[in-house]
């Protein structure tokens, strides 16, 4: 990895340190508590006045969700960012092959697809999410998640720590144009739903299938993605599009509902 000069290195990289640091809302002493490092150093670092380590410098990087080689020439670009739209691009062409009814054939090239990315891309020493498959379902649910967790995708930074966050991809064209058919999303069970928040609505319900080959058995939660517009006692509104409609579902003792992050909280920068 060539880096610039030091001395224009580390007044260059502090100040992305500062920016993205804040634009996390982070403070110095987080960053330092998380590091193992003293919260002066890391007002060091920012002003320049010091260098991280070779360890420091990945491990700042990492928790920052920046690209350390960019981040040391002064741009502001994250590693998961990249990785997400690579895995958006790469997982494109799985469509066709669900259009086809190929279903086996779409699994093993997200699967294949999925670790290109993360074994082998930007990201191939950061932090990894679980990636359930989804299916579409019929017409009275959305579509199907199928456990366990069948590969790995990019962890953004915002999710570190958080064990029970995984990623999936949206089918069907109820929530566009804000989440496409195909497109990716995550999801976070431990963070509360909030009035006009997206939810994954994870029902009881579970259906068996097989794969074309008759031989690998699925098991799926059937699942509801929508709008969180209000609830009661015992339901919950969800707003979809395509056409606008409000469900009321009503929620029973074992039902989940999955906060799903924004994407612009994630990937934005």
């Amino acid at each position: 990895m060539a880096f610039p000069h030091k001395s224009r290195m580390a007044q260059t990289l502090g100040s992305v340190l500062r920016e993205r640091r804040k634009s996390r809302g982070l403070t110095q002493q987080a960053i330092a508590a998380s590091l193992g490092v003293t919260r002066a150093a890391v007002g060091q670092w920012e002003a320049g006045t010091h260098e991280p380590s070779t360890d420091n410098l990945i491990a700042v990087c990492r928790l920052l969700d920046l690209d350390v080689s960019r981040a040391v020439e002064g741009e502001i670009s994250g590693a998961f960012a990249d990785a997400f739209h690579e895995v958006q691009r790469r997982l494109a062409p799985v469509k066709e092959n669900f259009e086809r009814n190929d279903t086996i054939g779409a699994f093993d090239l997200i699967k294949k697809e999925l670790e290109n990315v993360v074994s082998n891309g930007p990201l191939a020493d950061a932090a990894k999410i679980p990636f359930f498959l989804t299916q579409a379902a019929d017409e009275d649910f959305d579509f199907l998640i199928i456990q366990p967790n069948f590969a790995e995708a990019p962890r953004p930074s915002k999710l570190v720590g958080k064990n029970e966050a995984y990623c999936f991809r949206v089918y069907g064209d109820k929530l566009y144009p804000k989440y496409e058919c195909g497109a990716l999303a995550y999801a976070d069970p431990a963070s509360l739903p909030q009035l006009n928040d997206y939810v994954l609505l994870r029902t009881t319900m579970n259906k068996t299938f097989y794969g074309a080959d008759n031989k690998r058995e699925l098991i799926a939660n059937v699942c509801i993605m929508g709008r969180y517009v209000g609830d009661t006692a015992t339901s919950i509104d969800i707003l979809q599009h395509n056409p606008s409609n409000i469900l009321r579902l009503s929620v029973n003792e074992g039902t989940r509902i999955d906060r799903i992050c924004d994407p612009t909280e994630l990937v934005a920068y």
